[in-house]
């Protein structure tokens, strides 16, 4: 039972370690892009403490490379609230897109806690700051902070991403 419970661990902490480095990775690669289905929308970026989308320019050597909408979020339509990630083709324009199917990752069987921020200005004479969410703005977080807890099991690293587009570049004033 021991040898079970230790692969068990292992491949729970394989799946945490390669979501993280992929989703560090997407989250690097975020571009502000037009959202076909909003015409006010110029990010396709939208966060709330428990869902984020973005887009991203993902290379090949993840799968297929190019353009892919990415969202992270819970999936509460099985007994345990679940921490899935996916990903699908972006296409810019609705009128030549074609329906891309959605590749889906489960993360976190059973997710005890997940909480997302933003770290930016919201107005041009702010001073940046983390926020809960980071809707309708025209420029991408300078930062993500991604904080995760699958139930009963020690909490996932903290993930921290700086978006490849994300606001203004920090002052020495924003970081203090």
């Amino acid at each position: 039972r021991s040898v079970s419970a230790m692969d068990a661990q292992i491949e729970q902490s394989d799946i945490m370690r390669i979501g993280w480095e992929f989703l560090h990775d997407a989250l690097s690669r975020a571009l502000p892009m037009p959202n076909p289905e909003d015409e006010e929308d110029n990010t396709s970026f939208g966060g709330t403490t428990k869902v984020l989308t973005f887009v991203a320019d993902m290379p090949a050597y993840v799968g297929p490379g190019g353009l892919m909408r990415i969202t992270l979020g819970i999936d509460e339509t099985s007994s345990k609230s679940q921490l899935v990630l996916t990903r699908q083709r972006y296409e810019a324009y609705e009128e030549l897109s074609t329906e891309q199917p959605v590749q889906r990752a489960v993360l976190i069987e059973d997710l005890d806690h997940l909480e997302i921020g933003y770290f930016g200005r919201l107005e041009d004479d702010d001073i940046a700051s983390w926020h809960d969410e980071w809707l309708g703005f025209d420029a991408l977080p300078n930062l993500v902070r991604i904080d995760v807890a699958p139930a009963g099991a020690k909490a996932w690293p903290r993930l921290v991403a700086q978006p490849s587009s994300g606001g203004a570049p920090l002052g020495e004033s924003d970081t203090q």
